[in-house]
C-alpha cells in the first residue's frame, strides 16, 4: 500500500509541474505586456498603444470602437480619459471577482459618475497575444 501511495504522489507532482510552468509563463507573458502597456499609457504614446490594442475596442458604453475614436475619447474633456487611464495603470490593481465578466484581465479605473463602474480590459487575441480590448463603464 505504501508503494502505491508513493507512486500516486509522484504522478501528482509530475503532472502538476507542467501546469505550474504554464501558469508561470502566462503570468510572465502578461507582466511583460502590461509593462509595455503601462509605459505607453504614461507617455501617452498612441503609436505604441496602437500596437497592443485590439482593432476594435469596447470604450465607455460603446462596442466596436476604432483606435482613432478611442484616442479622441481619451483626449476629450481636458484629457480626462488619459488621466483616468494613467491613474489606473499606476495603481496596477487587478481585482479578482469583479462584476465584469471577461476571459482576460481586468484593471479598475475611476468611473465618471457614481452610477457606473469602470474597468480596463485585457484579453488574448487569436494568436494568444495580450491586447488592450477596452475601457468600459457599465451601469452598476
Amino acid at each position: 500500500m505504501r508503494l502505491h501511495t508513493d507512486f500516486c504522489l509522484v504522478v501528482v507532482v509530475l503532472c502538476a509541474a507542467p501546469l505550474q510552468s504554464q501558469n508561470d509563463k502566462a503570468e510572465a507573458s502578461f507582466n511583460k505586456f502590461f509593462a509595455e502597456f503601462k509605459s505607453a499609457v504614461l507617455r501617452k504614446d498612441e503609436r505604441a498603444l496602437a500596437e497592443v490594442m485590439a482593432s476594435r475596442l469596447s470604450f465607455i458604453r460603446d462596442v466596436g470602437v476604432s483606435r482613432t475614436d478611442v484616442f479622441k475619447g481619451l483626449a476629450a474633456d481636458d484629457a480626462r480619459g488619459w488621466i483616468n487611464l494613467q491613474d489606473a495603470v499606476q495603481r496596477g490593481m487587478f481585482p479578482s471577482g469583479t462584476d465584469y465578466k471577461t476571459t482576460g484581465r481586468v484593471l479598475r479605473c475611476t468611473p465618471t459618475d457614481i452610477l457606473y463602474s469602470c474597468f480596463v480590459l485585457f484579453e488574448r487575441d487569436n494568436h494568444y497575444r495580450w491586447r488592450w480590448t477596452g475601457m468600459v463603464m457599465p451601469t452598476r
